[in-house]
């Protein structure tokens, strides 16, 4: 039977403050030496993207958000400057999409986009075929859908899940948007949104997945699709999870993650795009490398659920490893007690991830594989990029932030709805 969301949150109702330590990371940071031109140049072609050149708040959310820059903290041994600034479009473009798909009010709608994602990424009869009328129709027909829905009962209602509504609701209608509210805990999708955020996901998903094909040989192509698949097929049993207001378990939460993360694409393939490697078929299909990745995407995804707890806490999202602890382990299980849970998991995959990537790295040199060893040493400083930008992006810890001053942060966490407050 489906876990409710109101059998936890109800227990963290109370919760006002936890204390972070330091979060584990035995990789060392390092960043892309060229990392501010080209975290630069990626902001203003979000900027421009998003038509937020006439608005301080909407450039002011670009820029705070980091997300032009994850992609010089996760892959900071690149050597083509032109891919690393398509890794940082990537990353935009795929923001974008989920938080598209994540407010779909169906899993029929997310499938619905995320099948619409997959004939972009394959350029099935779209490529230089569909014109921008024939995107935003498609769009508002989705928006429509959603409508429909919500005048038949369908309307997702905080109250009725038992989750209080703990910041006013924003009013200026120029700053709703879909790239804005992925940084927010509780604005309303209105109709002409729903059809705002699938025009400009599939339009940005679509530029940069077209030069994306230019960029890959077709065999890595080939893989991200594949990559690509799995990871919508998890974000749309998240939509439905989140609808129905089931926690999975831990098992089960497991795998979501390592789908929902697409660690595979941002990091694997484009760090090997970006490095000018070429891994071959017998490497990517081995046991020793599936499972490298897959660590490597679990680590991620426990830092970031620590890290953006604040803003899934006050949006009402039970899809947290906290909130998946403290549903499925023992009565009584305290806050902290889940916390500390947490940081061992992390440190386990650390171990496994170490001994993984030593085991890779002697396999490379036994058989002169440069592309293999060079892959393998740089993959996993991709966790140490992760927790840094995860400490320091708008998108967890709010706009205009002075905690966010580029380095991470531990202490006294006092839970605030609008943004991160350690002492």
């Amino acid at each position: 039977m489906a876990a409710s969301v109101n059998s936890v949150l109800p227990e963290l109702s109370t919760l006002s403050k936890f204390e972070l330590r330091p979060l584990p990371c035995a990789f060392p940071f390092e960043c892309h030496p060229n990392h501010a031109s080209l975290t630069r140049e990626v902001d203003e072609w979000a900027i421009r993207s998003l038509q937020a050149r006439g608005s301080m708040p909407k450039r002011q959310m670009i820029i705070e958000s980091k997300i032009s820059a994850a992609a010089c903290m996760t892959i900071p041994r690149g050597r083509d400057d032109r891919k690393m600034v398509l890794a940082g479009k990537h990353l935009w473009a795929l923001f974008l999409l989920d938080d598209a798909l994540e407010s779909c009010r169906s899993q029929e709608a997310a499938r619905v986009l995320a099948r619409r994602a997959v004939e972009v990424a394959r350029g099935d009869q779209l490529e230089g075929m569909i014109q921008e009328e024939r995107e935003l129709e498609e769009a508002k027909g989705f928006a429509r859908k959603f409508a429909i829905q919500e005048e038949q009962g369908d309307r997702y209602n905080d109250q009725s899940r038992g989750i209080p509504a703990k910041i006013p609701i924003q009013e200026d209608p120029g700053l709703i948007d879909l790239a804005t509210r992925g940084m927010a805990t509780k604005i309303p999708i209105t109709e002409e949104d729903q059809g705002r955020d699938a025009r400009w996901a599939l339009g940005l998903f679509r530029e940069v997945v077209a030069e994306l094909r230019r960029s890959m040989p077709r065999p890595m192509f080939d893989r991200y699709l594949r990559y690509l698949d799995r990871y919508l097929e998890a974000v749309i049993q998240e939509v439905g999870y989140q609808i129905a207001g089931h926690i999975p378990r831990e098992d089960e939460y497991r795998e979501l993650r390592r789908g929902t993360s697409f660690t595979e694409g941002t990091s694997a393939i484009f760090g090997e795009l970006c490095m000018g490697l070429e891994l071959h078929e017998s490497v990517t299909s081995s046991r020793d490398f599936i499972e490298f990745v897959a660590l490597v995407a679990d680590h991620i995804a426990l830092t970031n659920d620590v890290l953006s707890f604040r803003k899934d806490f006050y949006a009402g999202v039970a899809h947290n490893w906290l909130v998946v602890l403290l549903r499925h382990s023992h009565r009584g299980t305290g806050f902290q007690s889940a916390l500390d849970s947490v940081y061992g998991m992390i440190r386990d995959s650390e171990r496994r991830i170490l001994g993984l990537q030593s085991r890779i790295e002697a396999q490379a040199l036994k058989s002169g594989d440069g592309h293999l060893l060079s892959f393998a040493q740089a993959f996993p400083l991709c966790l140490a990029g992760n927790r840094r930008w995860s400490s320091i992006t708008a998108r967890y810890h709010g706009i205009g932030n002075p905690l966010i001053t580029g380095v991470e942060f531990h202490g006294t966490w006092l839970l605030h709805p609008d943004v991160t407050i350690v002492i």
